[in-house]
């Protein structure tokens, strides 16, 4: 038992006489002896409840008024079922108290997303179902629309660990969706946390009242992950028109923070095939380079699959960037790009029996051309005509990805390799076409991935500056690491991480070859109330934007990440419905997107935009501010982005200017072009 666990017994004593625990151990003891026992069939046939469940769950039968009950117990007492003339029959141990406390506190599993149950059953089946990602309590006291003050007091315990909860209630008629809503509404404003309601009915378009119901009729745990995806979000303390979005928050803008991490929780969120190698990565910066590099590499493998946009059809592919001092970590980047191994190798076999029967049939045929390599990893190092070629023989998909953003750089300081245009073009899919001497060629409708890692002084190298939409094209990361030291040595948890990089690897590269294949595109859908949240999360950090004044450029960022988030959206998407229902999940023309990929989506562009925005000011700022002495520094630093003359000669007085220094200084500024002087007495910071 954990210590939370523990807390909650000591909390809420179990006050039963002794004789009833010895009853209760008698009534365990004999549903573990006699595993046929009618009730445990009916239990199976009615509930769907599996024996070992029910054993999990401890769960017990007892002989009382001359009748064998099942028993089910939770911390203040216990509830008695049967069945009798195929109606089910409910009795309460004498001296319970069911609205005091949970059925299923003692198996709670360690999970940070919470099902709140109409009963001990449904709690069990829902455990049974979905207790690999999900823990599960129920309640014992009946259909109510508020909690005790004592249940309030057990979830307080169990919150700490909890990001989010469902509440799975009868929803069938007015009254019950009433009783549902009004719960949902009360755990959400208790917890503060996010809580849904779920609605089995309307999921099922009035087929089912509740989750037995589906599953005695053949339905199963797809079908509840896609009710609790479809599911209506309250949202405590939030007004009607931000209720689906988060509030932007003007701390990540602050010059004197660095850049934050992404959340632990979104982990949990993702689909085990990526959150499991993730868990396998202890350093929190490591875990975020990882799944920042690995998002390229999945996405081009995810040929043939389309998001509808307003624009039109869009494919995963994403651009991705790690910047951070040398020798700081970045490597495990490496990793990532071994997800691609499988596919890579199967290509280059591939390549190489062709050759070998182009060697072969040329003997008979010398015009036969030579066939031309397929391959997945693009080289950055390339002219812009070979690149071209590249994506051509890919079927215009491909992924570059190089762990020293020189590499880029280099390539496009000459007039051969500068493919900067293809690569801003191929972000939106656009059609390309050179037309030079003696050649042309042309791509219809290019797709890319890209990824690059360096340091600070490589991107300022690729980087000039913003204006040519380059930089809003890509999400960025940047960190600073522990000076600690870290061994070499492998252990036995690295080990696993690449074990389970290449089965990915392998998964990924069968789920390309059946793409690749498809005559017809898959498309993604997402549905009107998660392009609400869509919608209303960038219309916050557009309003926030305007509101502080905020330069063009960020609002360029902000409008390429919404492309950006459905990206990262179906990419998450596909990885689970890969891992939980197999390849043949994609013998289909759409597929749905859930929420909770939508959750972890959102949250790693609100975080990244903070990145961006940390290099726009940062990086290009420095570059700017190089001509300028200290005191002018710590002036420009202590200056609001928006500023009069007089805020400007205050502030100056901080730092001992005179009015006349400070004068000199706006005007030294304004030269140089770090500050803009709309009209007179009017100050901006350029971007």
């Amino acid at each position: 038992m954990s210590l939370k666990q523990s807390q909650i017994h000591e909390e809420i004593n179990l006050n039963t006489k002794s004789t009833q625990k010895q009853d209760t151990r008698t009534a365990i003891n004999r549903l573990l002896n006699e595993p046929n026992h009618p009730l445990i069939v009916n239990t199976k046939k009615y509930d769907q409840l599996e024996y070992n469940t029910l054993v999990k769950f401890n769960a017990g039968i007892i002989n009382i008024w001359g009748y064998d009950w099942l028993l089910f117990k939770y911390n203040t007492g216990a509830q008695l079922y049967r069945r009798e003339n195929n109606k089910k029959v409910i009795r309460a141990v004498t001296d319970s108290k069911p609205a005091e406390s949970f059925f299923g506190l003692e198996n709670l599993n360690p999970h940070h997303k919470l099902i709140v149950a109409k009963s001990p059953r449904e709690a069990m089946l829902l455990d049974q179902l979905m207790g690999d990602e999900y823990s599960v309590l129920g309640l014992a006291s009946g259909e109510v629309g508020t909690l005790s003050s004592a249940q309030k007091k057990c979830l307080e315990l169990v919150l700490p660990s909890i990001q989010k909860i469902y509440v799975f209630m009868d929803t069938n008629d007015i009254n019950s969706l009433k009783i549902s809503s009004m719960l949902t509404e009360d755990i959400s404003k208790l917890t503060n946390k996010a809580t849904r309601q779920i609605d089995i009915t309307r999921s099922s378009e009035g087929k089912f009242k509740d989750v037995t119901d589906a599953i005695r009729n053949g339905e199963g745990k797809a079908f509840i992950q896609k009710s609790m995806n479809n599911s209506k979000l309250f949202e405590p303390a939030a007004t009607a028109s931000t209720a689906i979005a988060p509030k932007v928050s003007t701390s990540i803008f602050n010059e004197t923070n660095f850049p934050s991490r992404l959340p632990e929780f979104i982990v949990e969120d993702m689909s085990p095939s990526i959150g499991n190698l993730l868990k396998l990565i202890n350093e929190d910066y490591k875990r975020d380079v990882f799944l920042l590099s690995s998002l390229p590499v999945i996405a081009s493998h995810l040929v043939n699959v389309k998001i509808h946009t307003r624009d039109g059809l869009v494919t995963p592919d994403l651009y991705s960037m790690v910047v951070a001092p040398p020798a700081s970590g970045k490597g495990v980047a490496n990793k990532a790009r071994d997800i691609g191994k499988s596919l890579e190798e199967h290509f280059s076999s591939q390549y190489q029996e062709s050759l070998r029967l182009w060697r072969s049939l040329r003997k008979e045929d010398p015009t036969l051309d030579k066939p031309e390599p397929r391959m997945l990893f693009l080289p950055a190092n390339s002219s812009n005509r070979a690149m071209h070629d590249s994506l051509k023989v890919n079927n215009e998909h491909g992924i570059i990805f190089e762990s020293e953003i020189d590499t880029l750089v280099e390539a496009f300081n000459q007039d051969w390799g500068n493919f900067s245009a293809l690569a801003r073009q191929a972000f939106h899919h656009e059609s390309v076409s050179i037309n030079r001497k003696d050649e042309y060629f042309s791509l219809e409708n290019p797709s890319l991935s890209i990824f690059l890692s360096g340091t600070e002084d490589q991107f300022t190298r690729l980087f000039k500056n913003p204006d040519n939409g380059f930089f809003s094209r890509f999400l960025f990361y940047t960190y600073r690491a522990e000076r600690k030291w870290q061994s070499q040595r492998a252990t036995n948890q690295s080990r696993e991480l690449e074990s389970k990089i290449d089965e990915l690897s392998k998964s990924l590269k069968e789920l390309f070859l059946y793409l690749d294949q498809r005559e017809k595109p898959i498309i993604i859908l997402i549905g009107k109330r998660q392009w609400d949240r869509i919608d209303s999360f960038f219309n916050d950090m557009t309003q926030f934007l305007v509101r502080e004044g905020f330069s063009d450029h960020h609002h360029s960022i902000l409008r390429r990440n919404s492309l950006i988030l459905v990206r990262i959206l179906t990419i998450l998407s596909c990885l689970r419905l890969l891992h939980t229902l197999g390849i043949g999940a994609f013998d289909t023309d759409k597929i749905n997107t859930t929420e909770d990929e939508l959750d972890v989506s959102i949250k790693i562009i609100e975080v990244l935009f903070e990145h961006s925005s940390h290099f726009l000011e940062k990086l290009f700022s420095r570059r700017k501010t190089s001509k300028l002495n200290q005191k002018e520094s710590s002036l420009l630093k202590l200056l609001p982005f928006e500023f009069e003359t007089n805020d400007a000669i205050n502030i100056g007085s901080q730092l001992e200017y005179s009015e006349r220094s400070t004068y000199y200084a706006l005007k030294k500024l304004t030269k140089e072009g770090i500050l803009e002087n709309p009209k007179k007495g009017l100050y901006k910071k350029s971007a």
